[in-house]
């Protein structure tokens, strides 16, 4: 399965357990630049995201940059992690951290 076909019905889980729509709307955001990252490093489906995929999408937000041109806040960054890992029904955020 392709990851990108996670997102929809995980964004919908999301809205029956009642999750502000703010929320929805960021994880909605996190989710996609994952997407589109792993995409770009060729890792499309659900059997190739593990723990190294993810160690690659924490070293791309390291290096990110805000609309400002400023360097993405220590919290964001695992926003965006953590995010990511909860498409897995193995917990892959465990030990990854920028705190």
């Amino acid at each position: 399965m392709l990851i990108r076909e996670l997102i929809p019905g995980y964004l919908e889980e999301l809205k029956i357990l009642n999750r502000s729509p703010l929320t929805i709307r960021n994880i909605r955001g996190a989710l996609n630049a994952m997407a589109l990252f792993l995409e770009h490093e060729g890792i499309t489906e659900l059997v190739q995201f593990n723990r190294n995929a993810l160690h690659l999408f924490q070293e791309d937000l390291a290096y990110r940059l805000t609309a400002k041109g400023k360097q993405l806040s220590v919290s964001t960054r695992e926003k965006y992690l953590c995010s990511g890992s909860r498409l897995c029904p193995v917990s892959l955020c465990n030990g990854l951290s920028y705190r």
